[in-house]
């Protein structure tokens, strides 16, 4: 620390300090603390960064020459080159907030997160600037082979990482995309209806809107967003309200009837699969508490939410509820076969009814066809129930200050004329 000479107190004195002593209070008494040793700090925060380039060069070239004599020899040269050039440079970085390293204990900020067994030896051997002592200091690489053998010592923050990818790449594009808990319906007590319901009037949708998610996510009611043929527009104005009263007399009504409602359900979470996704399941699980159930949060990582999401599943598996994302800008028949047909390979519905209307409106076309996708969302949403709808992720775009035009849920893909004026 430095004091200038020109900078005096308020009455015109001078305080020149001559060292500078840092203690800690043990048991009342200040004790002497060492700032330069290692050994007295632990590890709170880390974070990586991660560049991903791709480069793709096209190039064509021609050349040609002649000798022409004359009085002194000339050569004469030509060529054309034509060069194409497409970068694609992404920039992610992983931050772990404050408390997420948890070391061997699971716990932050304990004894086994010393920052000791990290001291980069050669760095601390280095003389001080300015006849200083040596300041100890850190390995990354130390810190990063030890999070490479245990990478649960760290809790990374997926949203954050989503977050910085998107302000930092150089070309990035988001998905239109519906968001719901997937019911395993084959499962007690998700095998009865009003079960399922319940977990839809103890969603309380408004909550999330401009807290966790941003205030313009739209809320969904089918698998297809809206502008797209097929999709039902009289259910969005159908969306199940928060009602947590209605929930607890369902649950009660089930389990008067013998549905085993205490039976443990497990919500998967998936933080990687958009920015929020963990803060979200989080609610979920309080929600769902707060009407009764038995319910526990586990959170998956890529590799297991792949298998998870897929067939064949495990016979032995419990109720789950699986936080999934859907993006289709094309015909129903794309998100309808796989997740709702009894072959479907990610599907948990079976519902004789779904498959013959799904193989009905498949041979289909024209208004016939869009109709008949209508009244399979409609079968879905009322009938089966076999999702809880959460949201239509709006798209964000760069709007010129002379243009009338409002962000919505298919932006990224398309923008239809008809939808902007200028001012």
């Amino acid at each position: 620390m430095c004091i200038r000479d020109s900078i005096n107190f308020h009455d015109n004195t001078k305080l020149r300090p001559g060292r500078f002593e840092v203690s800690r209070t043990v048991g009342g008494v200040a004790v002497p603390l060492d700032h330069y040793n290692v050994a007295n700090y632990v590890i709170r925060t880390v974070g990586s960064a991660q560049i991903e380039s791709q480069a793709v060069t096209s190039s064509a070239n021609f050349s040609g020459r002649r000798l022409v004599d004359v009085v002194l020899p000339v050569r004469v040269k030509t060529g054309v080159d034509f060069r194409r050039m497409q970068r694609d440079l992404g920039r992610e970085s992983y931050q772990f907030p404050g408390g997420t390293w948890v070391g061997s204990d699971n716990r932050a900020l304990s004894t086994d997160d010393n920052s000791a067994p990290y001291l980069d030896i050669p760095h601390a051997a280095k003389p001080g600037p300015s006849g200083l002592p040596s300041i100890p200091w850190i390995s990354n690489f130390l810190l990063w082979d030890d999070y490479a053998a245990h990478p649960a010592y760290v809790v990374p923050n997926y949203a954050a990482a989503y977050t910085t990818r998107a302000a930092a790449s150089r070309y990035f594009e988001e998905t239109v995309s519906a968001t719901y808990l997937r019911l395993d319906t084959a499962k007690a007590p998700l095998d009865d209806r009003r079960v399922r319901l319940a977990l839809n009037y103890a969603f309380d949708r408004e909550a999330l809107r401009g807290t966790i998610l941003s205030k313009d996510v739209v809320h969904a009611t089918q698998m297809v967003v809206p502008g797209l043929a097929g999709h039902n527009d009289g259910l969005d104005k159908m969306v199940r309200p928060y009602d947590p009263a209605k929930a607890k007399a369902l649950l009660a009504e089930a389990k008067a009837d013998g549905v085993p409602v205490d039976t443990e359900i497990v919500l998967y979470g998936a933080p990687h699969r958009f920015s929020g996704a963990g803060e979200v399941m989080e609610a979920f699980l309080t929600m769902y508490k707060a009407i009764g159930l038995n319910v526990k949060l586990t959170n998956l990582e890529p590799g297991q939410y792949n298998k998870m999401v897929s067939k064949p599943f495990d016979e032995n598996r419990p109720p789950t509820a699986l936080l999934n994302l859907h993006d289709n800008t094309l015909d129903p028949v794309i998100s309808v076969t796989p997740k709702y047909t009894c072959a479907g390979y990610t599907s948990m519905v079976c519902d004789k009814t779904v498959d013959d209307t799904i193989a009905k409106v498949t041979a289909l076309s024209g208004e016939e066809r869009v109709k008949g996708w209508q009244e399979l969302f409609r079968i879905m949403y009322e009938d089966v129930a076999a999702d809880v709808w959460m949201y239509y992720m709006v798209g964000y775009a760069s709007i010129g200050k002379r243009v009338n035009y409002t962000n919505y849920t298919i932006t990224n893909n398309e923008v239809r004329v008809q939808d902007f004026t200028f001012k």
